[in-house]
């Protein structure tokens, strides 16, 4: 009986070690019955990457490497036209502006060139791209029957906080209105637990925020140029149909520790 006790003992603190060892994994804590897209990038061979939020899982085109991430494996996609993980018309993605979202994503930009992040259909569409309005910014796009409306952040952002070569956790959250419409009061923008100044940046608002009617795409849309390259590594991706920060600066920083740990955060934030 002694050593039947020993091993049980024995075994929940070898099993309690390993666990501690091991590296967080985002979104884990939340239940896919609130996600879009839960994206990890682990594959590390082939064209098929899950999506744990039990949608529809991505196809990579292009020239995508899988390398080295975060916190395991991740996914290149480079300055070729056409690299791109194209997804089908998955659930929660058809969002609007009477819908609460949180986007999430871990990357490791190189550059600040055009680039495409996250892309849903063609006019009407909503995507975040980069270097729209000035270089080196972000902006979350509307095409409203071929009017479009940008708000994301000033020029510079990623040369200009240290950004660039290196693992940042990204977080966008859009508030609905219950109205349909978008203004720039309905975001909040994270860069490693710091919420950065998002504002309307080109175009009117409020502005109608309309779904898309094509495939969701994470990297270069198909069709989109040589200009819309991507130049990133991708460890994870998140979409969740509400606020994952619970509505405060302090949320969307604990969400950061979870996911990154405390070695990536923002040291000068109070």
């Amino acid at each position: 009986m002694m050593v039947i006790n020993f091993l049980i003992i024995f075994f929940i603190f070898v099993s309690k070690a390993i666990a501690f060892q091991l590296p967080p994994q985002p979104f884990q804590e939340n239940s896919t019955e609130t996600a879009a897209l839960i994206v990890h990038f682990n594959e590390g061979a082939g064209t098929v990457v899950k999506n744990y939020a039990n949608t529809s899982d991505g196809t990579i085109s292009g020239n995508g490497v899988w390398v080295t991430g975060y916190m395991g494996g991740a996914l290149n996609l480079g300055t070729a036209n056409g690299d791109r993980v194209e997804f089908g018309d998955i659930r929660g993605s058809d969002f609007s502006g009477n819908s609460t979202f949180t986007y999430i994503t871990i990357r490791r930009v190189y550059s600040e060139t055009s680039a495409e992040w996250i892309d849903k259909g063609n006019s009407p569409a909503w995507n975040i791209r980069t270097f729209q309005v000035q270089a080196g910014d972000l902006v979350f796009q509307v095409d409203e029957a071929g009017t479009l409306t940008k708000w994301g952040t000033a020029g510079n952002f990623f040369s200009g906080r240290n950004l660039l070569n290196k693992w940042v956790c990204y977080i966008l959250v859009f508030v609905g209105d219950g109205a349909g419409r978008v203004t720039a009061n309905r975001f909040r923008f994270y860069a490693n637990g710091e919420r950065i100044t998002w504002a309307l940046r080109e175009g009117s608002e409020p502005r109608d925020f309309i779904r898309g009617g094509n495939n969701l795409v994470i990297g270069n849309v198909p069709g989109g140029g040589v200009a819309n390259k991507c130049d990133c590594d991708i460890d994870s991706e998140g979409i969740y149909t509400m606020d994952m920060t619970g509505g405060t600066d302090a949320g969307a920083r604990a969400l950061t520790q979870k996911i990154m740990g405390d070695s990536e955060l923002y040291t000068d934030l109070p």
